[in-house]
């Protein structure tokens, strides 16, 4: 009986779906598709970017954060459970064009809407009041300034989408980053009366801190609500290439993110953003490559990290000089205390100029870190 229930519904979707101007939309998994993703999607429709009008229910299979899915569905329909799983996949079936992903292509180009149009998901005043009582819980007293950080390492996916291999996802382990190299930032900041909070759904080891406004949020107060709910009231987020980064974009938080790569991962950035990418050092030349060197061989843009192993490039990740820079300066610029230098303007045309018309993230408007590009101008060449 259930199994021709089933069949009569599914029929009767399909019927509507054809009559009516309903589509149907499948919410991505991982974070960072799902919070940007469905954020630039949001906005685009806002601004009147997607066509004709038409009534949109999503599916939610799986999600990375169960917040999100709320918030999303004060927007518009969102079916998820064991039912709407059955009928989605019966669904797909029949028609497998019926129901495609939330479009974002790693949300390359987001900053064309991110940069014009507003947040589109909001806290309820329960919500607000519930965040309000998690910083009291964590010492953050009301009112008070904090920094969240994070540095991507492989414990989630190993944890959450484990592969049956033992290789597992170590072919993404070149974006990963040492959470080690963040803590002189995070105490910097910390000198200086800004609470500094750890972010991570799941993380591989807890941090160490000399400092008492250094807070391990992610082993010892984490939830998929404090998740959101951190990210969206910090005053900056310092952080990497990990999908992390997206739940402090989509409510328009700064971003000043080490590590990047590939190297055109910044270009899900927008104007508030800074970044410092990891270098490439060529193995057979003993040096580091120069950005024009990295985008001749298209390397800005390679995943798998066999592909630089074949290649004999090694990516290395920023020092914790580097990112504590980044961390200043973010903070500075955000305080209005920061002062450019004489040749920082020229730097960055230099580094602009390197992504062509044509290319996928040309055009982009976040900045690099001015100490980055200070000290290594050799790479601009």
């Amino acid at each position: 009986m259930t199994a021709v229930l089933d069949f009569l519904l599914v029929w009767s979707i399909l019927v509507i779906v054809r009559l009516l101007p309903i589509r149907f939309r499948l919410l991505p998994g991982h974070i960072g598709h799902l919070a940007l993703n469905t954020e630039v999607w949001l906005r685009r429709r806002a601004a009147g970017n997607n066509g004709r009008r038409e009534f949109y229910v999503l599916f939610g299979i799986q999600p990375a954060n169960r917040q999100i899915l709320t918030m999303v569905g004060r927007r518009m329909p969102v079916w998820e459970g064991r039912w709407p799983t059955r009928i989605l996949q019966a669904l797909m079936r029949l028609d497998p064009k019926i129901c495609p992903k939330i479009p974002g292509g790693h949300g390359l180009r987001s900053w064309e809407v991110m940069d014009r149009i507003g947040p589109q998901l909001y806290f309820t005043k329960d919500e607000k009041r519930r965040g309000e009582t998690l910083l009291k819980a964590m010492g953050i007293r009301a009112g008070g300034a904090f920094v969240c950080f994070f540095a991507r390492d492989s414990a989630y996916q190993d944890a959450v989408r484990p592969f049956a291999s033992s290789e597992g996802w170590t072919y993404n382990d070149f974006r990963n980053s040492s959470i080690e190299n963040y803590l002189p930032a995070a105490e910097m900041l910390a000198d200086q009366g800004i609470w500094v909070v750890r972010m991570g759904a799941v993380v591989q080891k807890s941090i160490q801190s000399r400092h008492p406004k250094v807070i391990d949020y992610a082993t010892g107060y984490r939830s998929d609500f404090g998740d959101v709910y951190l990210m969206a009231h910090c005053k900056f987020f310092l952080g990497d290439t990990s999908g992390t980064f997206t739940l402090a974009s989509i409510f328009d938080v700064p971003c000043a993110l080490a590590n990047f790569a590939p190297l055109h991962a910044h270009g899900v950035l927008g104007r508030r953003d800074l970044f410092i990418p990891k270098k490439y050092r060529h193995a057979a030349q003993d040096r580091f490559m120069r950005f024009s060197e990295i985008l001749a061989v298209e390397a800005d843009d390679w995943h798998p990290a066999g592909r630089y192993r074949a290649a004999g490039i090694s990516v290395v990740e920023n020092s914790s000089d580097e990112v504590l820079e980044l961390a200043a300066e973010m903070n500075a610029r955000l305080d209005g205390r920061w002062v450019a230098g004489g040749e920082d303007g020229t730097l960055q045309d230099c580094y602009r100029a390197l992504f062509s018309p044509g290319q996928p993230v040309s055009g982009f408007t976040s900045r690099v870190g001015a100490g980055f590009l200070r000290q290594n101008k050799a790479l601009l060449a």
